[in-house]
C-alpha cells in the first residue's frame, strides 16, 4: 500500500499518513457483531464480536446475531448449534 500511495503524493511521510488513514477507514468499516438468545420479544445480549462461544449446551440451541457496518446497514441471521458429546477415554491401571 505504501508503494501505491507514494506514487500519488510528494513524500514518504505523507504516503505513510495516507496508508494509516486507509487502514483506519477500513477497520471502522468492518462489521460489529452482537449476539442474542432470542430474535423477538426482549432478547438478551449474550456476546459481541465476530465469534461467540456458547455456554455448555445439553440440547440444540439457536442464537441470533446482528452485524452492523459503518454505513449503518444491519444484517441478522440465526445460528443453530448442535452440541457434540465429548469423548472420554477410560484409563486402565
Amino acid at each position: 500500500m505504501l508503494r501505491v500511495a507514494s506514487a500519488f503524493v510528494s513524500s514518504r511521510a505523507v504516503a505513510e499518513e495516507v496508508v494509516q488513514e486507509a487502514w483506519l477507514g477500513m477497520l471502522k468499516g468492518l462489521a460489529s457483531f452482537e449476539w442474542f438468545d432470542e430474535s423477538v420479544g426482549l432478547p438478551v445480549s449474550v456476546g459481541t464480536g465476530a465469534t461467540f462461544q456458547t455456554p455448555p449446551l445439553s440440547r440444540q440451541s439457536t442464537y441470533y446475531y446482528v452485524a452492523s457496518n459503518a454505513c449503518g446497514e444491519d444484517t441478522s441471521a440465526a445460528v443453530h448449534v448442535t452440541p457434540v458429546p465429548s469423548r472420554t477415554h477410560a484409563v486402565k491401571h
